[in-house]
């Protein structure tokens, strides 16, 4: 039942993995002891921790404060948090919005770029969790274990980046707010953290050298969802039911067990239909676009109205 858990990825290898929006309700998550795997978050969390993961890609959507990355190696990912700290990593790849500077420590060989990914619902996610796409904080790293004249991390040039779009069917179109990367981002100085993170301690800070002006960025796209979300389950036959008898949640996609009458992971049911047509609900007090899994409004916390309260049009339920 390990295995069930939406808010935990563990003990995995040669998988892919998905979360949608709405399905995690910003809970805190873990993925830990993951090999050659790909994890898309495609929503926010609390809390984030990445423990002993191998060669793996991960996306990270808005955490609303810490994304603690540890003891990995090989693994490239995109990250977008109030803070993003590492410890003993080694040669990971980092695409960065973080709100305050960056913390690595026991960490080398790490390479850092700006956030360049995109999803559906992103914008409002990082609207939700206040964050302001042009104030980001990645290059500003402050290195508890700094060694005179060696840097522990590295800039990317833009042909080393990979700018992540993942495309989910029924969710809408893929957005991203931050803005573009150029080679001008890249090489422009960090912006001063409005928070204190070390800066008084005599810890020598080397600053990495700047990147050579190249081509790029490379393309990386991940279309609809993950063939398996489970070991073992069959996908693909009827799109809902599997023949075992586990079923695939139309929200957040996870396999539930056939006796599951609603989603473990979103509460969604088993046959449930949505109200809402489209990906999104326009908010009547405020206009902004919330997901359709969501109940309120995450920017003034406003209830959508159910159909039991929405008055029917002139001559009947459904019109003349």
């Amino acid at each position: 039942f390990a295995r069930l858990n939406p808010f935990q990825i563990q003990n995995r290898k040669h998988e892919v993995i998905l979360r949608k929006p709405g399905s995690l309700h910003g809970q805190q998550v873990t993925l830990e002891n993951l090999e050659d795997c790909e994890v898309y978050i495609c929503e926010t969390s609390a809390q984030v921790f990445v423990d002993c993961c191998q060669k793996t890609l991960i996306l990270l959507g808005p955490c609303e404060s810490s994304a603690f990355v540890r003891d990995c190696e090989d693994c490239t990912i995109w990250c977008a948090a109030q803070q993003l700290r590492t410890r003993e990593c080694k040669r990971c790849k980092f695409y960065v919005y973080s709100k305050t500077a960056p913390i690595i420590e026991s960490s080398y060989d790490l390479t850092l770029a700006p956030w360049c990914a995109k999803y559906p619902c992103s914008g409002g996610h990082f609207h939700a969790m206040r964050f302001d796409v042009t104030r980001n904080l990645w290059n500003a790293v402050f290195d508890f274990s700094g060694e005179k004249d060696r840097p522990h991390w590295q800039i990317a040039s833009l042909e080393d980046m990979e700018e992540l779009e993942v495309t989910l069917d029924g969710e809408g179109p893929a957005e991203n707010l931050v803005p573009k990367v150029t080679h001008e981002m890249l090489c422009a100085p960090p912006l001063e953290s409005e928070e204190p993170c070390g800066q008084g301690l005599a810890i020598p800070q080397p600053k990495p050298p700047l990147p050579e002006r190249t081509d790029g960025p490379r393309k990386r796209s991940v279309v609809d969802k993950p063939a398996k979300s489970l070991p073992g389950i069959p996908s693909g036959q009827n799109d809902q039911e599997f023949r075992d008898g586990h079923w695939e949640c139309s929200r957040c996609t996870l396999k539930n067990t056939a006796a599951a009458s609603s989603c473990i992971a979103c509460g969604n049911f088993k046959n449930e239909v949505t109200e809402v047509t489209g990906s999104t609900w326009r908010c009547p007090s405020c206009t902004l676009e919330n997901h359709r899994s969501v109940s309120s409004c995450a920017a003034c916390g406003k209830a959508r109205a159910v159909p039991s309260q929405i008055a029917p049009a002139a001559g009947g339920l459904f019109g003349s």
